[in-house]
């Protein structure tokens, strides 16, 4: 994730910027077209509790569980982990985008690119950062639930 997300503020800060989505898109902003939903919304429950159990129907007694449900599907239990973000982590984030972005008065009507140009490079690592954590943690989200899924074969 660190280095995706360098790469994408020195991809974004180019000049001239190699996409336009930077000139009007406001990084702070944790939903998207494709995603009306904060993203937070979407995986904070996975990502804030990795624990949950993972259901699935009993074959033949093949498939190795920690219980039976009343409906008769076997629950595991992922091992022991730490909550990898929580919603007060993707609240932090956004309000520490919300203190960088429009805040300076030569920048109170500069784009996101504008504040790429401008701001020093870790405060425009900082926003960058904050544009793409969606996609980080999707990643995360998506990296779980490939576990799940291997952990049932």
């Amino acid at each position: 994730p660190f280095s995706m997300a360098v790469s994408n503020y020195h991809y974004h800060s180019q000049d001239p910027t190699p996409e336009p989505y930077v000139h009007h898109k406001n990084p702070c902003s944790l939903t998207n077209v494709h995603i009306p939903d904060p993203i937070g919304d979407l995986v904070t429950p996975l990502l804030s509790n990795p624990n949950t159990e993972i259901q699935h129907q009993v074959n033949d007694g093949d498939i190795v569980v920690d219980r039976i449900d009343d409906d008769g599907r076997g629950v595991r239990y992922l091992p022991e982990r730490m909550p990898i973000m929580t919603q007060q982590d993707f609240t932090d984030i956004v309000n520490d985008c919300n203190s960088l972005y429009r805040t300076e008065p030569e920048l109170s009507n500069a784009t996101y690119y504008e504040h790429l140009l401008a701001l020093p490079p870790e405060d425009g690592l900082r926003m960058a950062t904050t544009d793409k954590i969606r996609h980080v943690a999707l990643m995360a989200s998506d990296m779980i639930m490939f576990d799940r899924v291997r952990r049932l074969e």
